[in-house]
C-alpha cells in the first residue's frame, strides 16, 4: 500500500503485511532464521497494546498472526492484549465474525489466548452475517466483486469452526 502522494508505506500497513507474512514463514520447516529474526526485531520494535487497543483490526492481526506463529519473548503478551480486543471488537458488533474468523483462520488457532469466545458463538454470527444469496459481505462498498474475499474467509472457516465444537 502506498501512501497518498509521498510514494512511502503506511506504518499500519507494514505491519499488517510483515506480521502476517512472518507468521505464515514461521509455520513452514524452510525458512531461514535470519528472516524471521529481522521480522521479530521490527514487529517486537512496533508492539504497544494501545496497536490493538479500540479496533484496530490490521493491528491485531499482524501482531496475531505473528506471535502465534514465531516463539518471541512478548508473544505471551501480546496475544493476551490481541485475543482480548478481538473479543471486545466481536461483542461490540465492531467487528464482523467474519472478521474474527479471518484473524483465527491467519493465526492456525481455534481461538487467541485472553478471549473467551466460542466456536459456536463465530458459526451463529457468521450465519446471522450471510446474505440471501448464499454469500457474506453484503454491505461491501466494492459491491459483488468486494464479496469474493468475505465469503472466502467464511466458508474456509466454517469447517475449523466446526472442528472446534
Amino acid at each position: 500500500g502506498q501512501a497518498e502522494g509521498g510514494g512511502a508505506e503506511r506504518p499500519e500497513a507494514r505491519l499488517f503485511g510483515s506480521g502476517r507474512i512472518a507468521g505464515l514463514l514461521g509455520r513452514t520447516r524452510c525458512v531461514r532464521p535470519a528472516v524471521l529474526g529481522d521480522a521479530s526485531e521490527f514487529l517486537a520494535e512496533l508492539w504497544a497494546p494501545e496497536r490493538v487497543e479500540g479496533g484496530h483490526w490490521g493491528a491485531i492481526t499482524g501482531f496475531a498472526n505473528f506471535f502465534t506463529n514465531v516463539h518471541h519473548d512478548l508473544s505471551d503478551a501480546a496475544l493476551q492484549w490481541c485475543g482480548r480486543e478481538i473479543e471486545r471488537g466481536f461483542r461490540t458488533r465492531a467487528f464482523e465474525a467474519g472478521v474474527v474468523a479471518r484473524v483465527l483462520m491467519d493465526c492456525d488457532v481455534s481461538m487467541l489466548p485472553g478471549a473467551t469466545l466460542s466456536p459456536m458463538e463465530i458459526l451463529e454470527g457468521l450465519l446471522s452475517e450471510q446474505a440471501r444469496d448464499g454469500g457474506w459481505g453484503e454491505l461491501e462498498a466494492g459491491g459483488l466483486p468486494a464479496r469474493i474475499e468475505p465469503t472466502l474467509d467464511a466458508v474456509s472457516s466454517i469447517p475449523r469452526l466446526c472442528a472446534g465444537l
